[in-house]
């Protein structure tokens, strides 16, 4: 008996120090597949047909944060159903840092705050690495509208109610909750015309059927530039870039701050080191100036945060919008 239990505890010593032996030998191997991240491309998923701003601002992204990662960035189009194809597409994917979402409110806040069925939870389903740029909301008016700025225009809608449309992009669109803002804030009704994007609500706004709508500065500005629109206010907190004359709605006495903007998310659970360097490439990425510059061309203005702050403007902004829609009923269509 004695000698059997020898045995046993002879060949247990023997195998628990080769046991630590190879660990501290594969420790080294363990350390260095850790720090491969990336070894394979990492996909890019953009939400929206390709040409688009989203997608412009993807395809001048990716090689940029490809050089800092030392991998290729592709760039996927993965369009449909208000981007819930393209945002279930990243959800559902491993958290593995190569699969990631470049989009804005319609993903993360205005749509889910209309429609709580969406088949992912923007709280839950993501981690938000950073935000890159703002794209700011503008109010515009038909320039043979009496009113030339936003009290004027007030003063119309508590007069004349029921002749005060705007045009928007539908229920849970950014413009949407735009011209609701503006009802709340300035204690006037005015009735959302919904359209199915940018171009025929412009059509319908340069030629008279509407009286005056919300779209996003880049789209505008070339509008109001050639004097086809008239300016009103835009909503964010400052003034644009791009029409550095049009006053704030804050300044106009309607406080607000509203703008479409974008940022980069993944499914959520990422390793901690995959997270913090996909972080590190984007906010490195975000200083530069030719960076910088290159989104301004195409009429994004860049406002990056990090990750921690990035998260906290979707919880606000989704909790401010999730309140708007129940006080003003707004459903999907």
């Amino acid at each position: 008996m004695e000698t059997a239990l020898h045995k046993y505890f002879a060949t247990r010593r023997s195998f628990v120090v080769a046991a630590a032996l190879a660990t501290l030998t594969l420790s080294p191997l363990a350390a260095q597949a850790k720090d491969a991240y990336p070894d394979h491309p990492i996909r890019l998923v953009v939400p929206f047909p390709p040409g688009g701003t989203t997608d412009t601002l993807g395809r001048l992204l990716a090689p940029r944060l490809a050089e800092r990662l030392g991998q290729s960035v592709i760039v996927e189009n993965r369009a449909g159903a208000a981007t819930q194809i393209g945002a279930m597409e990243v959800a559902r994917s491993p958290a593995d840092g190569y699969t990631l979402l470049l989009t804005g409110p319609s993903t993360f806040t205005a749509n889910p705050a209309v429609n709580t069925q969406t088949p992912y939870d923007p709280l839950k389903s993501f981690d938000y690495l950073g935000l890159t740029g703002t794209m700011p909301v503008i109010l515009l008016a038909h320039p043979k509208t009496p009113y030339h700025d936003v009290k004027a225009l007030v003063q119309q809608a508590k007069q004349e109610p029921s002749r005060m449309f705007y045009g928007s992009f539908g229920p849970g669109s950014i413009m949407h909750f735009a011209g609701e803002t503006l009802n709340s804030v300035a204690d006037i009704k005015m009735t959302s015309v919904a359209y199915k994007g940018s171009s025929p609500a412009m059509t319908d706004l340069i030629g008279g059927q509407i009286p005056m709508t919300f779209d996003t500065v880049v789209v505008a500005a070339p509008y109001v530039k050639s004097d086809k629109v008239r300016a009103l206010a835009v909503t964010t907190a400052k003034r644009s870039t791009l029409l550095p004359d049009v006053p704030t709605m804050t300044e106009a006495g309607y406080p607000m701050d509203i703008s479409s903007w974008l940022g980069i998310a993944a499914p959520a659970g990422l390793p901690a080191d995959v997270r913090a360097k996909l972080e590190r490439a984007i906010a490195d990425t975000m200083q530069e100036p030719a960076t910088r510059q290159a989104m301004l061309n195409i009429g994004i203005e860049p406002a990056p945060t990090g990750g921690a702050a990035f998260e906290q403007k979707v919880r606000d902004e989704y909790a401010d919008f999730r309140k708007l829609a129940l006080e003003k009923g707004i459903k999907p269509e």
